[in-house]
């Protein structure tokens, strides 16, 4: 799917921000359309963080705009960004480490206790393993389950949009892999993905379009499925490859 012909999403347009006198984000534009899952990728300090952040109401912009289903979110705390259906898992999840799994999702506000086991049943349908865990400490869990319990705790909530920041830090590459799985699964089902990360190539496996962000600034964008996508998103990151002698450039 594609931001052309999905329905309005999210809508970010010369957004900058600034600590101090760092300016973490330099006129980022970026389009996510309702059933997508959008990669947002760069090294350390990039601006990734940051762009997750003032979508979220983290952080206020210094300029832009930030437009989710044709509402204006820029200068909204984050209490109100979430109440307009955009939830933000950071970086390890953090879930509640001394309560147990049930007890994490329990902890969600949902109205009623019929719709919050209807949805909790569905949480579980996405994340079979935490079931058999469901009893256990979150201090307990391995890494991929706490990242599965994070999503989980998420979806809870019902949000049309998650902001995944970094969910493979700590992650083995197989848990990894099976976690970037449950992406498109996700998206349709009715929630969206907008996801940061720096591992280039599970993001394009299971995205439909990918940025590269570079130095708070969108080097290039890129049809996830298309061939050559991860060659374009290196030679942002690098520059173009050197040609190989007596080839044509």
């Amino acid at each position: 799917m594609t931001a052309a012909t999905a329905g309005a999403g999210l809508s970010v347009r010369g957004l900058v921000v600034t600590y101090g006198t760092v300016r973490a984000l330099r006129g980022v534009d970026l389009e996510l359309a309702e059933g997508e899952v959008v990669g947002v990728v760069g090294a350390n300090g990039a601006g990734k963080s940051s762009l997750l952040a003032a979508v979220a109401g983290l952080v206020r912009p210094a300029a832009g705009e930030i437009e989710a289903r044709g509402r204006r979110l820029d200068g909204l705390d984050p209490e109100r960004v979430f109440a307009h259906g955009l939830c933000l898992v950071p970086e390890r999840g953090r879930p509640f480490s001394r309560l147990t799994v049930e007890e994490n999702l329990r902890a969600v506000v949902v109205p009623g206790r019929a719709e919050l086991r209807r949805r909790m049943a569905q949480a579980y349908e996405i994340f079979p393993a935490l079931h058999a865990v469901r009893r256990q400490p979150a201090e307990t869990l391995s890494g991929g389950q706490r990242q599965q319990l994070a999503l989980a705790r998420a979806l809870v909530s019902q949000p049309w949009l998650l902001l995944l920041d970094e969910p493979s830090l700590g992650l083995s590459p197989r848990i990894v892999e099976e976690l970037f799985a449950l992406l498109p699964e996700l998206a349709a089902r009715g929630t969206s993905v907008l996801v940061a990360e720096q591992r280039l190539h599970d993001v394009l496996q299971f995205a439909d379009r990918a940025y590269a962000l570079v130095h708070g600034e969108v080097a290039r964008e890129v049809d996830a499925r298309a061939d050559g996508a991860e060659a374009e998103l290196l030679a942002a990151y690098f520059g173009p490859a050197p040609a190989v002698p007596g080839t044509a450039r």
